[in-house]
């Protein structure tokens, strides 16, 4: 009688250690050039405590309407932001917003996340995390103006993860989406010194309505455009 031998299968706290250990390599060592997220007219300010990691970003932009739009609106939130691959608007609103974000992070994979989003319609809006795979992703977006008659956003957030051991990766995550984030609402908002620019690589987005008609924002196939999705429409 032939017996067939299998290797013992790797306990999973073991493979959880490996995976974590190849994305804090990830996230730790690869290399970036410079941005404009990264430019000195971006002040950066970061502390701890028992409630999390928080990290705060103030930054000049150019079109004060723009920089309170981009981010208040959902859909164009989704169209911007480059690791935003689907975001689905429960309940949409000028005061109260209720969405899912879907993003995707290299080695982590495909990660949900609902927000309830409160904003006052002019220059300000915050967001808590209701349910996801953190413990705590909070913040606030605000615009305001400058005594130099300028104008600037305030952007803080709030993250703590479900297990402490994940806190250290989590954090690498929120530098790295902070840092996006402020880079494509310069570019598209200008940075104060310089006229706006649309987003560097950002193709719209495939727009879609659920079942009771609440706005889906979805990324588009890699190599489709606007005009090919136009023609497509058209036949």
């Amino acid at each position: 009688m032939l017996t067939s031998i299998r290797p013992p299968a790797k306990p999973l706290a073991s493979q959880a250690l490996v995976r974590l250990l190849l994305l804090v390599l990830a996230f730790g060592v690869a290399p970036r050039g410079a941005d404009a997220g990264d430019s000195d007219a971006v002040h950066w300010q970061e502390s701890r405590s028992e409630a999390g990691h928080l990290r705060r970003a103030v930054f000049p932009v150019l079109d004060s309407a723009c920089a309170y739009t981009v981010m208040a609106e959902p859909v164009t939130m989704g169209r911007l932001l480059r690791h935003v691959k689907k975001l689905v608007v429960h309940k949409p609103g000028q005061h109260f917003q209720d969405i899912s974000v879907h993003e995707r992070f290299f080695l982590v994979g495909n990660v949900e996340s609902r927000y309830h989003r409160n904003l006052n319609g002019r220059d300000r809006l915050e967001w808590k995390l209701i349910s996801g795979r953190q413990a705590r992703h909070d913040g606030f977006w605000q615009v305001e103006a400058r005594d130099d008659g300028g104008y600037q956003v305030t952007f803080e957030n709030l993250i703590a993860a479900k297990y402490a051991i994940h806190q250290g990766l989590l954090r690498r995550i929120q530098v790295r989406t902070m840092r996006d984030i402020v880079e494509s609402v310069i570019e598209r908002c200008g940075s104060g010194v310089q006229q706006p620019q649309p987003a560097k690589g950002v193709s719209e987005p495939l727009v879609e309505t659920d079942t009771q008609g609440r706005a889906n924002v979805r990324a588009p196939a890699a190599g489709s455009s606007a005009s090919d999705r136009a023609g497509a429409q058209s036949r």
